[in-house]
């Protein structure tokens, strides 16, 4: 993973969800991205820890979806030691050709660790996928840690100390 690009300190990417629906367009199109606000990952083969670099505690990333069947009318989400859990979904409409259409839709996901986990581990998903009547693979996650600012400053304490 190649990390963002460096912007000044204060300065933040908050890209609205219409403009991360353009991203995830572009991107299925084909068209050449330019910047690197947005990273490739392999969101749901990594624990949402291990996407994120140093003191981060948000990042977007695109990734490819994995079907859960052969018809692909479900998705796998487990994602190492866990597994996002879908909460809502909601659709995204964008005025194409002077009327208002459905273009694609944005999923709330919580990780959960370990099977059968009903406790929240503090890491949020928002999946963006395009409309389409095939199974959409490439999408676009925000990824953010909803923890306190204590309780990620201690989370990354004991991480780094787990290293040695």
């Amino acid at each position: 993973m190649e990390p963002v690009d460096d912007v000044p300190r204060g300065y933040r990417f908050l890209p609205t969800t219409e403009e991360l629906v353009d991203y995830l367009a572009d991107w299925v199109a084909g068209t050449r991205l330019t910047g690197r606000a947005v990273e490739f990952a392999d969101v749901y083969g990594t624990e949402p820890w291990n996407l994120l670099v140093g003191d981060r505690q948000e990042g977007y990333f695109f990734t490819e979806r994995k079907p859960k069947n052969s018809n692909g009318s479900r998705v796998d989400r487990k994602a190492g030691s866990g597994s996002w859990i879908l909460y809502k979904k909601q659709e995204l409409k964008s005025i194409v050709d002077g009327r208002k259409m459905v273009v694609g839709r944005r999923s709330c996901l919580c990780f959960k660790k370990g099977q059968g986990q009903r406790k929240n581990s503090g890491w949020t998903m928002y999946e963006y996928t395009m409309c389409s009547s095939d199974f959409q693979k490439q999408v676009l996650c925000h990824i953010k840690e909803e923890l306190t600012e204590l309780a990620s400053g201690l989370r990354r304490h004991l991480h780094r100390n787990s290293r040695r």
